[in-house]
């Protein structure tokens, strides 16, 4: 019996016949196909029909057609939020790529300090809207924050700023902010188009006579479309769905408008004096024969025998003199980004250690005589305590995590794998779901997880967390699984292996980087989600800590503890650091492999 089948196995891989099986691939793929269905497709069904009801406080619903929508194209508040989200969306994602594209051209060089570098500008990425917002809102508090403290200091103004309390200088302050946050994201994935490209192509312009921009332009913008197509419709896609930077920095005002020329201008003669030093070699820069295969996102390793300094010195020593301009240009420059990339981190936590008096007094300083905890232990005494927020955070992070490996990696190995019925149209379906903004289905999913008892519980939370994060998971992991060669499978057929076998004996240890890539996402949006905590949660004891950060960032009686929120802000992102650290070369290879296929 078993000979019987190892040979007609053996006879279906030599003719070339797919496994006579596919319905175990629609098996791998049910359990993620319940969670979208039952917890996405469902509240999405239930939230246009609840649309033609009027639902009182009290008495019964009653059926009113299309006056709902009557009455909200009446509305002018609509349409000032979809002309101010439109404004904010071209706003942002042009801002975004303005900072991202020059910093893949600039770390996109066969040099170990360029994977330093790369890391620096991916490190905001990992830190969620709720801790960057209030971080960002703590810098440009014009009484303790670091940006007035430093112009104060070097005389520049008398009294500092105060940018959200008009329009103009707001938005820019959430742009700032967003850029911050996110240009590292969008800088590795152009950076996976740079390096995809052949440097024999560029050789070849450039020995016909192209000039750099002429290069830039017709030679390496359309060589890498699909890479800046990617980043743009992401980029995109989450400012329309734009909410925790508006709710904790600016609270939906203010109203006025102000001009922002002066500081537009100052902005150029910053940028643009450093720049014309490596511009040229910035647009273009020089590449391996065949297209560069290094890995994007690698961290730098140590050179033997030496520290930073040391390996600069020997790079400019090995150069010859008419290099050593630009390759200290570029330093500098890397160095400046770098600045902006990780002071606001240290700053933070610094002070999260520092007394009350000596951060108002400096919160500039990184180190300060008085070193003190007593910013969190105030934070203990804030609702139930930062630990129990803390754990919160922990067990939902945890429960996500699991439940979306568990759930992504036998679906995605599904659609990779397994040929069945109808298997394009569900592959879309729960692709198409990301486009959805969840923002709109929390009404129905509130009520299911009432008719389950699990409104306000952590569970119920992982459940809502791990269906937002699958339709992601899966196509990562359907990429992952589409990169393991054909023959390895074949092999293992021939050899008896079963489906099972196959999955967890060859393709989990190949598509590793893609696992790791997708638990780092998960473990990152739960523990950083904010709105679905804040909707779902009303047990102070069951908060997390974004809702705790919040909780903080509003003060009592208008009085914030800027100490205590210190130390919230660096209870929230140091374990994402730390996490990315350890994780990087696996999470950012796995990201640049599936997503950008």
């Amino acid at each position: 019996m078993v000979s019987s089948t190892l040979r007609s196995r053996r006879r279906a891989v030599a003719t070339g016949e797919p496994e006579p099986k596919g319905w175990l691939g629609l098996a791998f793929i049910l359990p993620g196909l319940l969670f979208i269905v039952v917890l996405f497709l469902v509240p999405l069904v239930m939230t246009v029909w609840m649309s033609f009801y009027n639902w009182p406080l009290l008495g019964r619903t009653k059926f009113i057609g299309l006056s709902n929508y009557a009455e909200l194209i009446g509305d002018t508040q609509l349409w000032h939020s979809l002309g101010f989200t439109l404004l904010y969306t071209v706003l942002v994602t042009a801002a975004i790529f303005l900072v991202a594209f020059p910093l893949a051209l600039l770390v996109d060089r066969p040099l170990r300090i360029a994977g330093f570098f790369r890391t620096i500008y991916f490190m905001p990425v990992v830190i969620g809207f709720g801790a960057a917002s209030t971080l960002w809102m703590w810098l440009l508090n014009p009484d303790s924050g670091v940006f007035a403290q430093l112009l104060r200091g070097a005389g520049i103004i008398d009294s500092a700023p105060r940018p959200l309390e008009s329009f103009w200088p707001a938005l820019g302050v959430v742009i700032l902010m967003v850029v911050w946050k996110t240009a590292g994201f969008t800088m590795i994935i152009l950076l996976t188009g740079l390096q995809s490209i052949s440097s024999d192509v560029i050789e070849a312009a450039r020995i016909d006579g192209a000039s750099v921009w002429s290069r830039f332009r017709r030679i390496t913008l359309p060589l890498m479309r699909n890479s800046v197509v990617l980043a743009l419709v992401l980029n995109v896609t989450s400012s329309m769905l734009a909410f925790d930077q508006f709710f904790i920095i600016t609270q939906g005002g203010p109203g006025e408008q102000h001009d922002l020329r002066g500081v537009l201008d100052l902005s150029r003669v910053v940028l643009i004096l450093p720049s014309r030093l490596w511009l040229g070699d910035l647009l273009c820069p020089a590449r391996r024969p065949g297209g560069d295969q290094r890995d994007p996102v690698r961290p730098a390793a140590p050179a033997a025998g030496g520290g930073l300094m040391e390996r600069l010195n020997h790079n400019l020593a090995a150069k010859p003199a008419s290099e050593r301009l630009g390759y200290l240009a570029f330093v500098l420059t890397a160095c400046v980004f770098a600045v902006f990339f990780v002071m606001p981190i240290v700053w933070s936590f610094a002070n999260s250690f520092k007394p009350s008096a000596a951060a108002l007094a400096d919160p500039a300083a990184l180190f300060s005589k008085a070193f003190s905890l007593e910013n969190y232990r105030r934070l203990e005494h804030v609702g139930a305590g930062w630990y129990v927020y803390a754990s919160n955070s922990v067990l939902i992070a945890a429960g996500t995590v699991i439940l979306t490996v568990l759930v992504s990696v036998p679906a995605g190995y599904g659609f990779s794998k397994f040929r069945f019925p109808g298997q394009s149209l569900l592959f879309v379906l729960i692709m198409a779901t990301m486009m959805i903004p969840f923002q709109s289905i929390l009404t129905p999913l509130f009520l299911i997880l009432k008719a389950f008892h699990l409104q306000n519980s952590l569970l119920g939370l992982v459940l809502i967390y791990v269906t937002f994060q699958l339709p992601f998971s899966v196509f990562m992991m359907r990429n992952a699984f589409d990169a393991v060669p054909k023959a390895l499978i074949e092999a293992a057929r021939i050899d008896g292996a079963s489906q099972a076998t196959i999955l967890r004996r060859i393709m989990l240890p190949i598509a590793l980087p893609g696992v790791a890539t997708v638990a780092m996402f998960a473990f990152l949006n739960s523990w950083n989600e904010f709105l679905a905590a804040l909707i779902f949660l009303s047990d102070q004891n069951k908060f997390t800590l974004p809702i705790m950060l919040v909780n903080v960032s509003s003060g009592i009686y208008g009085i914030i503890d800027w100490g205590a929120l210190q130390a919230g802000i660096s209870v929230t992102m140091v374990p994402c650091i730390l996490l990315f650290l350890l994780l990087q070369r696996y999470y950012v290879r796995g990201l640049t492999a599936g997503a950008v296929k």
